[in-house]
């Protein structure tokens, strides 16, 4: 009796578990054959625009918005480097040093000359004047033009010095009291050095410098002073200076120089989780109808603080703002099915 209720009971459980596998079965065939209508039917591939209902674009949780318009101003950022004021402070010393002595010189070099035409003229005279008195005056004369030639040529030297190293306007204005060459000697003015490549329009340009890593909104106003004196080590293109503010940054300091274009252009700002990267390009999607949107590629040469600007595209043209990775994969997966299947 008992081993009869066992094999029964045997009996069962196998039919149970036959039933569960069954069921099982149809259950994954069902579910799959479901996933795949959606697949086939929600999402359909002509070229490279998709096309999916509404009902699928809320289930992946696709947005979209019209594209704002904007006024971009082209940046263009130079490496550049702080100068050390330390030669321009003993230049600026030195300077007024042999100005000093050149003046001194002068004055007794016109007194000497005074003198000299004094004692000629009683010479020729036959007064109270020797020849070798004469010889006396004219040789003072000489002594002190030699003196005076050679302090003009040591103020000349250190004026070529400061403007291979700086500028010929800076050295220029060695040992005078300029007030914008003295904020420069007490460092409440910078000077920053940097190199051009190639062509830009440098004189049209409004020009800002900024700290190396600094947010761009604390960049300062600077002005173009003109052409370095010469090209130094590692300099690539043309050099030239600016000057602005104190950075607050010592002497030979990285920081960026930045030419502002006063060319505009016109267009429109993407933002950027709508870029999706694909085949090394960057790519949108466009909404083109309820139901449709087009893959369109886009350059990224004009970045925003928000995203990039373009001006391929116009004002109020739709953009999908989240999801489009979600469109880049369903249709990479077409192309791959329809690859497979063919």
């Amino acid at each position: 009796m008992i081993k009869r209720l066992l094999v029964i009971q045997s009996i069962i459980i196998v039919f149970l578990v036959f039933l569960l596998t069954i069921y099982a079965r149809d259950e994954f065939h069902d579910h799959d054959h479901d996933h795949d209508h959606l697949e086939n039917e929600s999402f359909v591939l002509n070229g490279n625009k998709l096309s999916l209902s509404e009902e699928t674009q809320n289930l992946i949780g696709l947005k979209v918005q019209n594209i704002n318009s904007k006024v971009y101003v082209l940046n263009r950022e130079f490496p550049g480097m702080i100068m050390p004021v330390t030669e321009l402070i003993e230049a600026q010393r030195d300077t007024k040093i042999l100005n000093l002595a050149i003046s001194e010189t002068s004055s007794r070099l016109n007194q000497r000359k005074q003198d000299l035409s004094r004692i000629l003229n009683l010479f020729k005279a036959g007064k109270k004047a020797s020849s070798r008195q004469l010889e006396l005056a004219e040789l003072e004369v000489k002594e002190n033009e030699k003196v005076l030639k050679e302090l003009i040529e040591e103020k000349e030297s250190l004026k070529l010095q400061i403007m291979a190293n700086w500028s010929e306007n800076i050295s220029e204005m060695l040992g005078s009291e300029n007030r914008n060459f003295i904020s420069i000697l007490n460092k409440k003015t910078q000077i920053a050095r940097f190199a051009i490549r190639d062509k830009i329009q440098i004189k049209n340009a409004k020009w800002w410098v900024n700290k190396v890593g600094e947010n761009s909104n604390n960049r300062i106003k600077a002005r173009l002073m003109g052409n370095a004196g010469s090209t130094a080590i590692g300099d690539i293109g043309e050099a030239w200076l600016v000057e602005s503010k104190s950075l607050n940054l010592p002497s030979n300091s990285p920081v960026l120089v930045i030419a502002e274009s006063a060319k505009k252009l016109d267009g429109v700002e993407i933002p950027a989780d709508s870029v999706v990267r694909y085949a090394g390009k960057s790519w949108i999607y466009l909404q083109t109808q309820s139901d449709e949107f087009e893959r369109r590629n886009i350059s990224e040469n004009f970045p925003t603080s928000a995203g990039f600007f373009t001006t391929e595209l116009i004002k109020d043209n739709i953009i999908v703002t989240e999801g489009a990775q979600t469109l880049l994969s369903e249709e990479l997966k077409h192309l791959i099915t329809n690859e497979n299947e063919d």
